[in-house]
């Protein structure tokens, strides 16, 4: 009878992991963390690199112990990120940044924010904070994840956001005055997509659309070639553009 393993890797049980089998290894350690907190494996989900998040976090009462067996575990960079998203005590651009030059990748910076952040929207006493912080972070990762295609074409481009309005218009056709349907606008301004503070400024205009013009106002959004418009905002649309903005506006 065979009573002990003449190599390592030798399983105990048939089909068994030899690791798990010893109870040894780095998942076996945190799930033996977890059970002192009154959680097991199928409380969390884990990621190739043994970092581990709550799958119903709003439903845990565990979250300050679970958090610490966390950052007990996860590497440097993850760590720093997650630990400054939960306690909110740095800019979450920095961390964002500081996460990258750790060469933390922006797909898990991505996940790691959406989970702390949206985790805190939800009844917690830092609602407002973490949803402007959720916001912003969307939009700066936005930015980090473009293609050199991208950057260039928004480079060479300008983004403007309007109300526009069906509005009858004078004409003068062979002596005699008729009235047309025409695009018509409030002042058209200039908007860097990445600004959370000017993104914001949308939802006004739209509310100021339907209070002051009605059903049929709508705000619109253009891009433009900046050799075409490159001021930060028109009164009114150019002339030689209008049968541009007819075509290109896009509704917001």
């Amino acid at each position: 009878m065979k009573l002990i393993r003449e190599q390592l890797y030798e399983k105990f049980t048939e089909g068994g992991d030899p690791i798990a089998d010893m109870g040894i290894g780095k998942k076996n350690q945190i799930l033996k963390d977890l059970q002192e907190i009154d959680l097991d494996e199928t409380d969390v989900e884990f990621h190739d690199d043994f970092t581990f998040f709550l799958k119903n976090r709003h439903e845990k009462h565990q979250i300050g112990e679970f958090i610490s067996v966390q950052l007990k575990y996860f590497p440097d960079g993850k760590k720093e990120l997650l630990e400054g998203l939960e306690r909110s005590d740095e800019d979450v651009i920095k961390l964002i940044n500081n996460a990258v030059s750790a060469s933390v990748s922006v797909k898990d910076i991505t996940y790691i924010v959406n989970y702390a952040l949206t985790g805190l929207t939800w009844g917690e006493t830092r609602y407002s904070e973490a949803a402007h912080d959720l916001g912003k972070a969307k939009i700066y990762i936005a930015k980090l994840s473009r293609t050199k295609k991208k950057v260039k074409e928004e480079e060479e481009n300008n983004t403007y956001v309007f109300i526009g309005f069906m509005d009858k218009v004078p004409v003068t056709i062979k002596g005699k005055k008729y009235y047309e349907d025409r695009l018509n606008t409030e002042t058209i301004v200039k908007i860097n997509k990445y600004n959370l503070g000017q993104l914001q400024s949308i939802g006004m205009m739209k509310l100021r659309a339907r209070v002051q013009y009605g059903s049929d106002a709508e705000v619109y959004r253009i891009t433009l070639p900046k050799d075409l418009m490159d001021e930060d905002r028109y009164e009114k649309i150019p002339e030689e553009y209008y049968e541009i903005f007819v075509k290109y506006k896009v509704r917001l």
